[in-house]
């Protein structure tokens, strides 16, 4: 009899994988939209569990969009929640049960004279458009920094942090595990990038010479780019496991 309630319940679990199908995407769900009011100088995004896509843009409001996709068997979801509390705007998503595939996803439209903040958890981070000040934390997941040229200061605990574009006088990088990279489009007053366990790679324009200082505790380093030392604008680069690379972006 055991046997038998051992081969149905494997039997049973075999079907309830089949049936969630492939994997969720909500990229082509429906849109559901959200604005809100807002009259401070400085917003923070908070998510958790969900892809994020923040860009500045010619609005007077806040203005989400959110989609959502899942299967869940034995349990409930995909359920979420959106609320701006003070200066910060929360999202959340959510999938719970036996068997669970979910996929949320939104997109974030902010006034361009607000400066940013953005705390993400677990799912991909992209933030574009600002000349502002942005500022990122995000664990277990990816940074995608675009078209910036406000002070940049963005961190990873545990994904790789790509920032191209970046017009900023200041960028600050910091990632615990995952590759750090950096494309400017203009010429940084200060870089100042540490990577615990990951490359670092930094494309710098070659209209001007760098004080470059580096230190890698295990892992090759790389600098093409012309050298001052003392100079007006100065590249501080430490990797404690993982090369780094110094060149001209082109």
């Amino acid at each position: 009899m055991r046997r038998v309630r051992a081969v149905a319940a494997a039997v049973l679990g075999a079907g309830l994988v089949a049936g969630l199908g492939g994997c969720a995407d909500a990229s082509g769900a429906k849109a559901e939209h959200r604005a809100w009011a807002f009259e401070g100088k400085r917003l923070t995004v908070d998510v958790d569990d969900a892809a994020l896509d923040v860009v500045a843009a010619d609005v007077e409001k806040i203005e989400v969009t959110r989609r959502l996709a899942g299967h869940v068997v034995l349990g409930e979801g995909p359920k979420a929640s959106w609320a701006l509390d003070g200066d910060r705007l929360r999202l959340r998503a959510s999938c719970s049960g036996l068997l669970t595939d979910c996929d949320a996803r939104y997109e974030v439209k902010v006034p361009r004279a607000l400066a940013l903040s953005v705390r993400g958890r677990d799912g991909a981070v992209r933030v574009s458009g600002f000349r502002t000040a942005v500022e990122a934390r995000v664990e277990d997941a990816s940074l995608r920094v675009r078209d910036v040229s406000g002070p940049l200061d963005v961190r990873s605990t545990d994904g790789s942090v790509d920032a191209r574009g970046i017009g900023s006088r200041t960028v600050r990088m910091r990632s615990a595990d995952g590759s750090l990279h950096l494309v400017a489009r203009t010429a940084p007053a200060l870089v100042d990038t540490d990577s615990r366990d990951g490359s670092t790679t930094l494309e710098l324009p070659g209209s001007v010479a760098y004080d470059v200082r580096t230190e890698v505790g295990d892992g090759s380093t790389r600098v093409s780019v012309d050298r001052a030392e003392d100079g007006a604008h100065k590249v501080r680069a430490h990797s404690a496991d993982g090369s780094v690379t110094i060149r001209e972006a082109g």
